[in-house]
C-alpha cells in the first residue's frame, strides 16, 4: 500500500489561548487593588463602608474584571446597581465619559477587535490611556 498520497493536513498554528471568559471576569487581587487606588475604599455613591466591587459593564454583558470596569460600592448601592436600570446605565454613562466606550473591555477584546496589534498588556494600557486622553478632551 503507497502511503505518499496519504491526506496530512498541516498542523493549526498554535496560539496563547486566552483565558476562559469566565476568569477573564473574574476580579484579581492586583485589578481589585487598583480600582481602590482609582475610586477610593469607600462608595463612591455614598462613602460608606464596606464595600463590594462592582462591575460597571455586567459580566454577563461582556464586562471584564479590570479596574476601568470596577467601582467599589456599599452592599445597598450594588444591589441597587444591579435591580434599577436607570442608575446602571448612569453609572455606563459616568465610566464611558471618563474612559471611552471601551472601559469594560480586557486586552483580548481589544485584540479581538482589531484595535491593538497584540494582545500584550503594554499594548492594551496604550490604547486606553489614548482613549481616555480623547474622552478628557471632549
Amino acid at each position: 500500500m503507497n502511503l505518499s498520497n496519504e491526506f496530512n493536513p498541516v498542523p493549526k498554528p498554535s496560539f496563547k489561548k486566552a483565558k476562559s471568559r469566565k476568569k477573564r471576569n473574574e476580579i484579581s487581587k492586583q485589578e481589585y487593588q487598583r480600582a481602590v487606588e482609582e475610586f477610593g475604599d469607600c462608595c463612591v455613591l455614598c462613602k460608606r463602608h464596606p464595600i463590594e466591587m462592582h462591575h460597571v459593564r455586567f459580566r454577563s454583558q461582556g464586562g471584564r474584571g479590570t479596574f476601568r470596569n470596577l467601582m467599589p460600592l456599599c452592599k445597598k448601592h450594588h444591589v441597587m446597581a444591579h435591580t434599577s436600570r436607570p442608575l446602571a446605565d448612569q453609572l455606563r454613562a459616568d465610566r464611558e465619559q471618563k474612559y471611552g466606550k471601551w472601559y469594560g473591555a480586557d486586552r483580548h477584546d481589544l485584540y479581538m477587535h482589531g484595535l491593538i496589534d497584540d494582545s500584550t498588556f503594554e499594548s492594551f494600557e496604550n490604547f486606553m490611556l489614548r482613549e481616555e486622553r480623547k474622552y478628557e478632551q471632549s
